[in-house]
Parts: C-alpha cells; sequence; structure tokens
C-alpha cells in the first residue's frame, strides 16, 4: 500500500469519526510513519486531503454498488444494496458514512472539499433517485444516535412504497 493510500485511510477513518477536524497532519504522520511534513509532499493542504478522501470513499461506495445503468436493478435492489452498504459501514467501526460526516458542518470545508462532496451526492442521486434523500437523513441519524435499525427502518418503509 502506498503512503498515500494509507495517509488517506487514517484521514477517513478520523474523519468518519470525528469530522473534518478529526484528521490533523500531525496526527497522519505518527499513523504513517512519517514526518508531518511529508503529509503535505502527499496534500499540500488540507482541502486537498479531504477531497481526495472524498473522492475515493465516493468511488469505493460507487464500485461496491455496481452500475447505475444495469438494466435488471429495481428500485428495491438498488435500495437494499445502498442501506446494506451503509449498514456494513456503521458495523465496521460504529461510524457513518464520511460524506454524512462531512455534510453536518459543511462550513468547515474549503472549496475542493466542497466540490468533492457535491460531485459524490450528485453521482449518488443519479444512482438511485429520490429514495437517497430519505437514505441519507436515516443514516446520518443512524450513526448519531448510534442505531442502524433507524436506516434498515428507513429501507422497509421506501420498499413498502415501491
Amino acid at each position: 500500500m502506498s503512503t498515500k493510500d494509507t495517509l488517506l485511510d487514517h484521514a477517513e477513518r478520523l474523519m468518519r469519526h470525528h469530522g473534518a477536524g478529526g484528521a490533523s497532519f500531525c496526527e497522519l504522520a505518527k499513523a504513517a510513519g512519517i514526518k508531518s511534513a511529508s503529509v503535505h509532499y502527499h496534500f499540500p493542504t488540507k482541502d486537498d486531503l479531504i477531497a481526495a478522501a472524498i473522492a475515493r470513499y465516493s468511488d469505493r461506495i460507487l464500485s461496491e454498488l455496481g452500475p447505475a445503468d444495469d438494466p435488471t436493478d429495481t428500485p428495491r435492489d438498488r435500495i437494499s444494496r445502498l442501506t446494506d452498504n451503509y449498514v456494513a459501514r456503521l458495523a465496521e467501526d460504529g461510524a457513518g458514512c464520511l460524506c454524512a460526516v462531512l455534510s453536518a458542518a459543511p462550513s468547515a470545508l474549503g472549496p475542493l472539499a466542497q466540490g468533492a462532496l457535491h460531485q459524490h451526492y450528485d453521482r449518488h442521486i443519479a444512482w438511485v433517485g429520490a429514495a437517497i434523500a430519505r437514505l441519507q437523513g436515516a443514516l446520518g441519524l443512524a450513526a448519531a444516535i448510534g442505531r442502524p435499525d433507524i436506516l434498515e427502518q428507513a429501507e422497509a418503509d421506501i420498499l413498502s412504497g415501491i
């Protein structure tokens, strides 16, 4: 694994738990076993770091969800896969979706990170359609109070209407 990927892994974990301010360059350097100045080699600014973490996270999630244009997919399939993906994230370490966490305080993000966050949501909206708004709200609430069942109930409510 490259140093850049190691830094992004640690940054993502820290930000999923503590928000945009949770990943300091000093802490990332310590976790990766490098000098703090070396973090700046890969990510000149915190905005660069957060934007890169969002982009990588978004790519990974969409890859896990599968192609957006699969003609055999039903809305039920898409919603179930999306919900299962987010529930798995919560089960991993009790932290929610990186983008949901960062969305809670968008003013803490620089312009690159805000752009990456907007792109993430544009891609997700295109993937699943209107159901994302309900699921995203449930995800935020489930993560905030540590209750994945809220997300699963939102899925059941949405699926009962399909």
